[in-house]
């Protein structure tokens, strides 16, 4: 700011005060803008649950329940006389058949949660050390940080949209085809669980490479 023998750079000084002002301003508003973007992504995604269920697409919390419920009672209401003509292994296989398949099927559902708490658990991270990354815009050798931390934030909200569109694209390919096939429960909930882990997967490595 000040020049030898040239007295008080008032130039300087602005820019120098401006990138200042700009930081602190954007450290203090960032909060505001993160909690926001969030909370309007949470809000579309409700609603859009909200009308695949009103709308008789599927219910999106429900898609195993009348299916493994059947396979229970199937299970619960078999004639004695069966067990004594087929043996026991028929008994154990229909037991390990119910208990694998309730295990998938709330497996299924809750699947996509543990996805969403990796995330929000990297977003708290992130968010964490927003005032170091900002504060890394004051110097040109450190700036390269604040975009790489802009980069990895933006990858950061890309994977809540995604992982709904894969939860959504997976319950429908559920829904109308694998429900639809003559496959014993058991064999539909696994096959549906794996397609489910393989693609809320996929988002999470497209995001992860694009980072």
């Amino acid at each position: 700011m000040i020049n030898e023998g040239k007295g008080f750079n008032a130039k300087h000084f602005y820019e120098l005060g401006r990138e200042y002002i700009f930081c602190i301003g954007l450290i203090c508003i960032m909060p505001v803008l993160l909690g926001t973007l969030e909370t309007v992504l949470a809000y579309g995604a409700d609603e859009l649950m909200k009308s695949l269920a009103n709308g008789g697409v599927y219910n999106p919390h429900n898609i195993w329940k009348d299916p493994i419920s059947a396979m229970l009672d199937e299970l619960m209401n078999g004639d004695i006389t069966d067990i004594a003509v087929n043996g026991l292994d028929t008994l154990k296989w229909s037991l390990i058949s119910g208990t694998v398949g309730s295990l998938f099927g709330v497996a299924y559902d809750y699947i996509m949660l543990l996805f969403l708490c990796t995330r929000y658990l990297i977003l708290l991270l992130l968010e964490i050390i927003s005032p170091i990354a900002i504060a890394c815009l004051y110097n040109k050798d450190t700036r390269s940080s604040f975009y790489t931390w802009v980069k990895q934030m933006l990858g950061c909200y890309m994977l809540y949209p995604g992982f709904i569109l894969a939860s959504v694209f997976s319950d429908l390919i559920v829904t109308n085809y694998v429900l639809q096939r003559s496959w014993s429960v058991l064999l539909m909930v696994i096959f549906s669980f794996l397609l489910k882990l393989t693609m809320l997967g996929t988002v999470k490595a497209t995001v992860n490479k694009w980072l």
